[in-house]
């Protein structure tokens, strides 16, 4: 019998000593059921990074972007080439500031698809420096769009014109947020971006994020649409995976919390946006916004 082969998709930009710990830990799962690829997708990051990672993991695979696509679209790149190039069976998105210690976690893939036969799987997603769970995000019933959208732009306008110690009661929800553990249902929740597998019967149809978003919403979005035209998607408490988070970000925008909220407000106004847009779509149009 063939080999399922899993490939592993880490976008990059400008975090290089985590890529490395992330790409080591992904070479030391236990390979004995499946083949294992790692593509590195380098986000426009101009750091002479790439190079030095090509030196030092010879079999990965590299794909180098001419300008930074944001999460979706580079993510999307990375996935084409997996199932179009490598012919892979599986596809993992997983962020460089994540890494993976369970050695079963490749083989945990293959067992919980043929039990499960989901869509797309999300792991528990453990911080690495508080230890909580940031895995799930949200039950699926969210309807609070417009409220988050109205106090995200408060929140913008308020940096934007330095009055932020006037809002500071409009808490805008984020990612920080995480749903109470005991209400989640594992089938219908929405789970944390930084590490996805998207299995065979996802790549039979589709290629990837909605491309509409830079940063955010990508698998709020990525979890709506599935919901809505019933493929089943998985929290999966059996697999693990530690995450630093916000390097990405913060490589971006740099560290100044002016420059840095302002970037965050808009991107998030921006995906809202499109997250309300897909919404507002019919069954027959939504199976055409993922790529």
């Amino acid at each position: 019998m063939e080999k399922s082969k899993i490939a592993f998709v880490i976008l990059y930009y400008k975090a290089y000593e985590d890529t490395i710990d992330c790409i080591h830990s992904v070479l030391c799962l236990d390979q004995n059921n499946f083949e294992l690829e790692i593509i590195v997708v380098d986000n426009d990051s101009r750091d002479g990074a790439i190079d030095k990672l090509k030196k030092q993991f010879k079999d990965v695979h590299y794909i180098r972007n001419d300008k930074n696509d944001g999460y979706a679209r580079g993510n999307n790149i990375g996935i084409k080439y997996a199932k179009n190039t490598l012919k892979a069976n599986f596809v993992v998105i997983l962020n460089s500031d994540a890494v993976i210690k369970d050695k079963q976690f490749g083989e945990k893939i293959i067992t919980t698809y043929e039990k499960e036969q989901f869509y797309v799987m999300g792991p528990k997603v453990i911080g690495f420096y508080d230890r909580k769970n940031q895995s799930p995000i949200s039950n699926c019933d969210d309807k609070n769009i417009n409220k988050i959208l109205i106090s995200n732009d408060l929140h913008y306008w308020a940096w934007k014109l330095n009055a932020i110690k006037l809002i500071r009661k409009f808490r805008t929800p984020n990612e920080g947020d995480y749903v109470k553990r005991e209400i989640i249902d594992k089938y219908k929740c929405i789970c944390h971006g930084c590490c996805l597998i998207f299995s065979p019967l996802f790549l039979s149809r589709w290629n990837g994020f909605d491309g509409n978003t830079f940063l955010y919403k990508e698998e709020r979005i990525l979890f709506y649409v599935l919901h809505r035209l019933k493929c089943k998607t998985l929290y999966c408490e059996d697999l693990t995976v530690e995450h630093k988070g916000g390097t990405s970000v913060k490589k971006t925008i740099g560290n100044q919390d002016r420059k840095r909220f302002l970037f965050i407000y808009r991107e998030r106004h921006n995906a809202l946006l499109e997250e309300k847009r897909v919404m507002s779509l019919s069954d027959k149009e939504i199976e055409n916004v993922l790529l």
